[in-house]
């Protein structure tokens, strides 16, 4: 209740009236008289400022997506599928979505080719959001579409997700050819550098095209990748040690030339970039069509897949599983691994067990090793990682 002084005083009065009568009426049960309170019957019933019925599908999902802070890539995502959701019912409606609309809705999308996987984590994953969102703020009684569900079939998989050895090493030493004189200095350095970044940190590309240099820091003596939250899938920042191969290749180099410029795209040359399509994520795209160009086949993920040969040379080589796991923002198994910071020079240990990719990368200029040195074994690897 919103009350000013004049207001605030009487309703004090009022309650400490009431308070009395109260009272008054336990002495009375306590003396062992049940007979009803008398006094009950003077305060009318209350009428709460009640919150305003939403009856809109579509408004419903807008403010489910504010409550919930919702990324822009998702409402971008999820908007159309909520207006097809509109369209299939007849009328923008929550009352009208019934089970069997919503039965109806997944037999028709499936019917339309959509895949299972389309459709479940995707259509119904929105539409069942939205509806438990309405429940939740008693717009509707049940949520329709709570027990709807879609067997997906695993697929099968017929070789490694991961880069072979000779597939690894096609990409990077394509990497270190001269670029045409056609191709935009961004577009050369994101082929020249982030294969080579995620080979030796395993994080996901789009991590790595939305670098700037700023991101790009000294902690506790240890060059880092400073990752921000906003471009993680888990939304929380790490820091992830710069290889020390990488250093002697010269990407520091390459991070000062670009003064406060991204590192591998240039705002004044995009068309636009907006919070659901940011100017990045573009970077990402061309340079899985650049690889896929090299010869890498379907099987593999052109971009995802030094994430997971990473986590193979990361097994090989004994690397704390722990440790690589916050290296690559994996999400905690449970909330005791949530627990405790990793600092720079612990990550830069476990990460100096990976071998090197030998593959004739020129050395802008040789730099101390960062921290002790590797060992034979591990400098020299074996035939499947090295």
């Amino acid at each position: 209740m919103l009350l000013d002084e004049d207001s605030f005083t009487r309703v004090a009065i009022a309650v400490s009236k009431a308070r009395r009568l109260a009272e008054d009426h336990l002495l009375r049960n306590a003396n062992g008289d049940y007979s009803p309170d008398p006094d009950a019957a003077r305060f009318p019933e209350w009428q709460g400022g009640a919150q305003p019925q939403v009856t809109s599908i579509v408004a419903a999902f807008k403010a489910y997506a504010k409550e919930a802070e919702l990324g822009a890539r998702t409402v971008k995502k999820w908007g159309p599928i909520i207006d097809r959701l509109v369209v299939h019912v007849g009328r923008d409606d929550l009352s009208a979505v019934t089970r069997t609309k919503m039965i109806d809705w997944k037999s028709d999308l499936l019917a339309q080719g959509l895949s299972s996987r389309s459709v479940r984590d995707g259509y119904i994953a929105a539409a069942k959001a939205t509806l438990e969102y309405a429940l939740g703020q008693d717009w509707i009684k049940t949520n329709p579409a709570a027990s709807i569900k879609i067997r997906v079939k695993k697929k099968s998989r017929t070789r490694e997700k991961g880069f072979t050895l000779a597939e690894a090493i096609t990409i990077l030493k394509a990497t270190l050819a001269k670029p045409s004189a056609q191709t935009s200095r961004e577009t050369a350095a994101a082929r020249r550098w982030i294969p080579w970044i995620c080979a030796y940190t395993g994080a996901r590309v789009n991590e790595i095209t939305s670098l700037v240099p700023d991101d790009i820091r000294t902690l506790a003596g240890v060059p880092v990748f400073r990752i921000q939250a906003e471009n993680t899938k888990t939304d929380e920042y790490r820091i992830v040690p710069i290889n020390d191969h990488l250093i002697e290749q010269g990407l520091l180099d390459y991070v000062k030339s670009r003064g406060s410029q991204p590192l591998f795209y240039d705002p004044a040359r995009s068309r636009g970039g907006t919070d659901a399509n940011p100017h990045w994520q573009k970077v990402g795209e061309r340079l899985a069509e650049w690889i896929r160009k090299l010869g890498i086949p379907k099987g593999v993920q052109p971009n995802h897949g030094w994430r997971h040969r990473f986590s193979s040379a990361a097994m090989d080589a004994g690397m704390d599983e722990r440790i690589q796991n916050i290296i690559q923002g994996h999400a905690p198994a449970n909330e005791a691994r949530a627990y405790g910071d990793l600092w720079p020079q612990t990550a830069q240990r476990e990460l100096q067990k990976l071998p090197r990719y030998e593959v004739g990368a020129p050395l802008v200029r040789r730099m101390p090793r960062l921290g002790r040195q590797l060992s034979k074994k591990t400098r020299t690897g074996n035939s499947r990682t090295r």
